[in-house]
């Protein structure tokens, strides 16, 4: 048996070499629908499929993952849960953290961690070691992990450094570890870990709900169980901490690796989704190759049919040639999936989870051969078996008359192209619907004017700046002198810009009115600017005045609020003049709305504008803040000046993420464009194989009707009449594929509902341009073969007659 199949492999390897083109195309057909699925599979693998490189990573859960904690809930779940080996948080400031070294003040990403958090996780250092419970009271937690790349980029990668003391926003801290490369997990990734403080003399204990919760389950115990645990300490805890009543509504454990991967779990699906069918319609297209290819084989078949060679052998035989074919589309494939997995780690956002976790491992291969091995099967079975349905009589009679295959074989090469048809306009639609999607985020009013404006973050962390005083006092000095820059026209800064990916909520009292029985809290974003923001980013002024240098530390506290939060705090009365108090972001004061603003979308440019306040950083001063600009020309050739001109203020402050507001608003569209270009690419492909296929079934239909043609011309038929016969013919089978694609399309879009924006995935417009496109690419792709067909010389094709 071996000897035979190896023996049927030496043959089918002769008749490829005999024709190269064949082959070569074939090769590269199938090379680019398995290159596609390689590398996008590479990705699946990686985020979705591959479990946290940690022990035992199926017991992590994520712990109230749509809510971050306050350091005494925190406390109490690590005391009073019994479903956890043990509880862990981590918390990660959205204005990061300072390294202060000689000559130079590094901004960085930093996050405080629960002192066992990298115990719960499993993760060990690779040098040192990490927390211990102690350093997470007050006054003993100035030690400090780093990050692999910190150590490697800032410290030379110098094993040394544990035992050293460096800076960390003014504070020294020891360095008593390093982590592996790549070590990061959600919410905490970091170039740097501190212990996170449990204070409960601290007036954030109770209220800071900012740290991210996850553990490590028990024995026996489930994220049920647990979920279920965790609803019964509600009340308790509720009690314990005095929260509202409402507190504890979105209680929740799910696994760990799910909240992690769980925003992009939808997308990647669907992306891989498409691209199997870019190897369905490259499968298509060798089958209609080869379907051709044994069309002119007959005759041999024929004669080895005749000479005792039986079905099944020849059928072996066939299938032999298919799957080497396949064999070398997939070795050629994963060279094009490397290419692809490096393109797609280059496009895919720098946070997108596990981002560290993609490469072509051995998974990958795996199922590239096991796809390979299919595609060689599936899409060389049935040209096998149309092939090997020999009449011996008929097909050396048909041979010698000129005349080709049969109806099975016409049935199927058109089968074929209907399916790639169908399938390539299910990529076109998905294409169009995320082009769409582009296109009206595109116009959305986001509630500020974007162009020339230059942003960029600056945190005082030294001595010099400890009190708020000191901090209020060195920003407003650093827009006095940028305030006097040539081409700069105003200048403003807030903590946290729009769309920048930081929100904070505070729950707030307005005077005079109680919360009814039941009624769940006011709780509406806010934000700290200072100086002509609002004219600076183009946010209209609706009522009342912006803050002024009257609004100062020791006046009465003010606050200006957005249209949606005057909506809905007091309906249609005027909001000038109420007062508000917003807990510790107003120091408990009572604070009065002075002015009413136009509506921003802070969060992202498909989610609705929500209700906001502005503080003023006079009266309530950041550690640090984003400055904006906006000058008279292009705001980066302003940028070594500015630069200089804060960094002369005092040098020991790092000036950092120095950008256009135009490029946050572009990386805040970065999703969808990613998905966007893909589709796009994956609809050229699917079309393009879909139009070679058409043409190739149109011009093999022309080819077996030549002796026809010559009769037809012969006898004074039209040439445009012969031209619309065969057009008509690509476009029968063209329209069938159209029909079933736009009913497909129906169904599989529906997944793409939350990926959309601003247009339905069953928009209407959308399928119909687009199956017309279809179909106008399928009648240029007939009418080659068509106009071939009509310039025959019937003296030519009857010759044989």
């Amino acid at each position: 048996m071996l000897g035979t199949v190896m023996q049927d492999v030496r043959f089918a390897m002769r008749t490829l070499r005999k024709q190269p083109m064949f082959t070569l195309v074939a090769t590269v057909t199938l090379a680019l629908g398995i290159g596609a699925n390689t590398a996008v599979f590479s990705v699946v693998n990686g985020v979705l499929l591959s479990p946290l490189p940690y022990p035992s990573p199926d017991r992590l859960v994520a712990v109230w993952p749509r809510h971050f904690a306050s350091n005494g809930e925190i406390a109490y779940l690590q005391e009073h849960a019994h479903s956890y080996d043990g509880g862990a948080a981590a918390f990660s400031p959205g204005w990061g953290m300072v390294l202060s070294r000689p000559n130079e003040a590094v901004q960085l990403a930093g996050a405080r961690t629960s002192a066992n958090f990298f115990r719960v996780l499993g993760a060990r250092p690779a040098l040192g070691r990490t927390f211990t419970d102690d350093e997470s009271r007050p006054g003993s937690d100035r030690v400090a992990v780093l990050s692999h790349e910190l150590w490697t980029q800032r410290f030379s990668a110098d094993p040394r450094v544990i035992g050293q003391t460096i800076t960390i926003d003014g504070v020294p801290c020891e360095v008593i570890g390093v982590m592996t490369p790549n070590f990061n997990l959600f919410q905490a990734n970091a170039d740097l870990w501190l212990p996170l403080v449990m204070d409960q003399s601290a007036s954030f204990y109770k209220t800071g709900g900012t740290a991210f919760l996850l553990g490590r389950l028990r024995a026996g115990a489930t994220p049920a169980s647990a979920a279920s645990e965790l609803a019964t300490l509600v009340p308790a805890m509720r009690d314990a901490l005095g929260f509202e009543a409402a507190y504890g509504r979105e209680a929740s454990v799910i696994p760990l690796h799910d909240a992690v991967v769980a925003q992009l779990r939808q997308t990647l699906l669907i992306l891989l989704c498409a691209v199997g069918f870019i190897l369905l319609i490259a499968g298509a297209n060798v089958g209609n190759l080869q379907l051709s290819r044994a069309a002119g084989r007959r005759h041999e078949i024929a004669i080895r049919a005749a000479l005792g060679a039986a079905r099944g052998r020849i059928i072996r035989q066939l299938l032999s040639e298919s799957v080497l074919l396949a064999m070398g589309g997939g070795a050629l494939g994963i060279g094009f999936g490397a290419l692809g997995v490096r393109w797609l780690r280059h496009l895919l956002p720098a946070d997108t989870p596990r981002l560290e976790s993609i490469s072509l491992d051995l998974r990958v291969l795996a199922v590239c051969a096991l796809a390979t091995l299919g595609v060689g099967i599936i899409f060389g079975l049935a040209p096998a078996l149309v092939a090997s349905r020999t009449d011996l009589e008929g097909t050396l009679r048909a041979a010698r008359s000129g005349h080709g295959a049969g109806a099975a074989g016409r049935r199927t090469r058109g089968s074929l192209v209907v399916a790639e048809t169908a399938l390539a306009l299910v990529l076109v639609i998905a294409a169009g619907l995320m082009i769409q999607t582009l296109w009206r985020l595109s116009l959305v009013d986001a509630g500020f004017r974007a162009t020339n404006i230059l942003t960029m973050r600056v945190q005082p962390t030294s001595d010099a700046y400890g009190s708020r005083e000191q901090r209020a006092l060195y920003f407003e000095q650093v827009l006095e002198r940028v305030r006097g820059e040539r081409g700069v026209l105003t200048v403003g800064a807030i903590q946290h810009l729009p769309l920048s990916g930081f929100d904070w909520h505070k729950e707030v009292e307005i005077e005079g009115r109680l919360l009814a029985p039941g009624e769940t809290p006011f709780r509406p974003g806010y934000r700290t600017i200072l100086g002509d923001y609002f004219q600076t980013m183009g946010i209209p002024l609706l009522a009342g005045r912006a803050f002024s240098p009257s609004d100062a530390a020791t006046s009465p506290a003010v606050m200006i609020v957005s249209a949606a939060f005057a909506r809905r705090a007091f309906g249609g009365e005027s909001a000038v003049g109420r007062r508000i108090r917003a807990g510790n972001a107003t120091r408990a004061q009572w604070a009065t709305i002075v002015g009413e603003v136009g509506n921003v979308r802070h969060t992202a440019l498909t989610a609705e504008p929500q209700p906001e306040f502005y503080l003023s950083a006079s009266q309530f001063p950041q550690g640090a803040m984003a400055i904006v600009v906006r000058t008279a020309g292009d705001p980066m050739l302003s940028v070594r000046q500015l630069h200089e001109r804060i960094a002369t203020l005092d040098r020991g402050v790092p000036i950092s993420d120095v950008r256009t507001i135009e490029d946050l608003v572009s990386a805040s569209v970065q999703q969808p464009r990613v998905i966007m270009l893909l589709m796009l690419a994956f609809a050229g492909v699917g079309l393009a194989l879909g139009a070679i296929g058409i043409y190739g079934v149109v011009s093999y239909g022309v080819s077996q009707r030549v002796r026809e043609i010559g009769i037809r011309i012969a006898l004074g038929a039209p040439r445009a009449t012969l031209i619309r016969a065969v057009v008509r013919d690509g476009l029968i089978l063209a329209g069938a594929g159209v029909a079933i694609g736009m009913v497909a399309a129906l169904v599989l879009t529906r997944g793409m509902a939350t990926l959309v924006f601003g247009v339905s995935a069953s928009d209407p417009a959308t399928y119909v341009a687009l199956s017309l496109l279809l179909v106008g690419i399928a009648a240029t792709a007939s009418y080659i073969p068509a106009r071939r067909a009509a310039r025959v010389d019937p003296v030519i094709a009857l010759r044989g007659e």
